[in-house]
């Protein structure tokens, strides 16, 4: 069901449009970042020390069965070892399995792994990745290479590895003083049929629908009544060099979150890999769970600025991403910046709020999104503007004036609106910190 909230004179639009930001491909940000980038923060690290020759370990086993491409023997051989592991560190494991159609029409065999942290409790975290490989290495610099499958493992073995990690160690904490409370569960869901994306050579026109293709899925196809109060997505968490700048539409959706991991990860003496700025608006998996599945998500992924192979890194899409550029001192990072964001010694049970609340808070987010949008097609588009009012938005009553001309004047509109969505999400930040 589509809802919307009407503010002071009368934009009442907002949420009901988040989905509109997945093609708004600008780089201005629409949320100040509230946590300061220079503020020297003091080591606070909790819980148990992430050990990355363990997550290692995990990249290489998965590299091990081969290329894990759509269809692959290799594929279907990885799929049964992630659940093994999952399960043999207490995790009840489910598989979400469909046929996929490829941007070719292809049919995809895709199965969805989730592996459940305390099946039975009703506060969740999201922590997910991709499981598969990219079948053709069609960002290679040898143009020879450009229809062989990858070995992935960066992308996206280091995800999956990562996460197996943090379920051994959350495994091993159980009966432990400072063990994570059993009132909070944690969701780590390995997405299907992601790399399946349109390649750089095909003569097909790439629309991003072709991407995420087990996320678009699974987004889609929730248990009845799930919820989770936010969600990690994880790519290309291993690579040499990598650095993970706030992505863009991570920032546009789940602000909060951003602040939340980007602030662990300085705690814990690693915020050289994650720098307090801006990098690339991507899509990935975590686009499907925000805009389908209402999961406020971020993508820690890495991004190069300087690298003329591919903001990616040197490696993405190539037959280069394999165990040799793999650094332990990455997934080490991002594994322990993870610990400190779950708490695993803070055995505290807050007060929940609502969930209504969250979704509120959802709603003025998508609406500060839709108000972006708004004023920079307004300040370029004046005719989309009329198209926008007349053709995608009929249900909405007390529409504002689209067909104002005095910039100036529309521009004082447009920061009015985005105080007054600002203003209430940080009251409902501040009153449920502990959640956001």
């Amino acid at each position: 069901m589509r809802k919307y909230m009407k503010i002071g004179i009368g934009l009442a639009v907002a949420a009901v449009l988040g989905g509109s930001a997945y093609y708004y491909k600008s780089t201005q940000n629409t949320i100040a970042d509230t946590d300061a980038t220079e503020e020297v923060e003091k080591m606070q690290p909790v819980g148990p020390s992430f050990n990355a020759d363990s997550a290692y370990s995990y990249t290489k086993a998965q590299c091990d069965f081969g290329t894990r491409d759509m269809n692959s023997e290799g594929h279907d051989r990885c799929a049964e070892w992630i659940i093994a592991k999952f399960k043999q560190y207490g995790c009840k494991v489910e598989s979400q399995k469909a046929d996929l159609k490829g941007y070719d029409g292809t049919n995809l065999k895709s199965q969805n792994i989730i592996a459940k942290v305390n099946p039975e409790a009703t506060t969740r975290i999201l922590i997910c990745a991709h499981w598969d490989s990219r079948p053709w290495a069609d960002n290679d610099p040898n143009k020879a290479n450009w229809k062989k499958p990858i070995l992935a493992a960066n992308d996206a073995a280091s995800g999956v590895a990562v996460m197996l990690e943090l379920a051994r160690l959350l495994d091993s904490q159980k009966g432990k003083k400072g063990a994570l409370s059993s009132q909070f569960g944690i969701d780590f869901v390995c997405f299907d049929a992601e790399d399946w994306g349109t390649p750089q050579w095909a003569n097909t026109q790439d629309d991003g629908s072709s991407w995420a293709l087990g996320a678009q899925y699974w987004s889609k196809n929730l248990p009845q009544g799930y919820e989770a109060r936010y969600g990690i997505l994880l790519d290309m968490v291993g690579g040499a060099g990598a650095q993970f700048h706030q992505e863009g539409m991570s920032k546009q959706y789940a602000p909060e979150i951003v602040n939340k991991v980007w602030k662990a990860a300085r705690q814990v003496g690693f915020g050289s890999f994650f720098p307090n700025s801006d990098g690339g608006m991507i899509t990935d998996d975590h686009i499907p769970v925000n805009q389908d599945a209402k999961i406020p998500t971020i993508d820690i992924i890495p991004y190069y600025p300087d690298c003329k192979q591919s903001c990616f890194g040197p490696t993405w899409h190539t037959l280069a991403d394999n165990m040799d550029n793999i650094d332990k001192n990455t997934l080490k990072a991002v594994g322990q910046t993870l610990v400190q964001v779950l708490g695993l010694n803070v055995k505290v049970v807050q007060p929940q709020p609502s969930i209504r609340l969250f979704r509120l808070l959802y709603l003025l987010r998508s609406g500060r999104i839709f108000l972006q949008d708004w004023h920079r097609m307004s300040m370029q588009k004046p005719a989309r503007i009329q198209h926008v009012q007349d053709q995608e938005l009929p249900e909405v009553h007390h529409k504002p004036n689209f067909h104002i001309r005095d910039k100036q004047v529309l521009s004082i509109i447009f920061l009015a609106h985005k105080l007054a969505f600002s203003f209430l999400e940080s009251i409902l930040s501040l009153y449920f910190p502990q959640h956001i």
